[in-house]
């Protein structure tokens, strides 16, 4: 029995998160994806879905499906590629990383399971 906590979700129950006007699916995936041979997570703005590589321990998963995250905001906020500085994009980025999270009350509870407690987000 000990110290342990049961942990506060199942594995897969972070299947959608809104961003902006769209809601992503979060799907899982082992080998390679489209051209992505080394990718760990591919985010596909046109069909709304993030992949993340289940065979990753849950630590890279959470900080790989951050960064896919971060890819459907660019997108959602219509950005394209760009010379902006670091304060530009911190700029563009910081209200829709806080409507993220607001919109998905439960999508640090994932992140921070998988970052400290070993529980897969796929």
């Amino acid at each position: 029995m000990g110290d342990q906590r049961p942990s506060r979700r199942r594995v897969g129950i972070a299947v959608k998160v809104k961003i902006g006007a769209y809601d992503y699916r979060i799907r899982a995936f082992k080998g390679i994806l489209a051209d992505a041979e080394s990718a760990a997570g591919l985010c596909q703005p046109d069909t709304q879905t993030i992949y993340i590589d289940s065979r990753k321990p849950p630590q890279y998963q959470a900080s790989v499906l951050i960064h896919e995250l971060i890819h459907a905001i660019w997108a959602s906020c219509n950005l394209k590629k760009t010379e902006l500085c670091e304060e530009d994009v911190c700029t563009l980025l910081d209200n829709p990383l806080a409507a993220l999270l607001r919109d998905n009350p439960k999508l640090l509870d994932v992140l921070m399971d998988a970052l400290t407690t070993g529980v897969p987000i796929v």
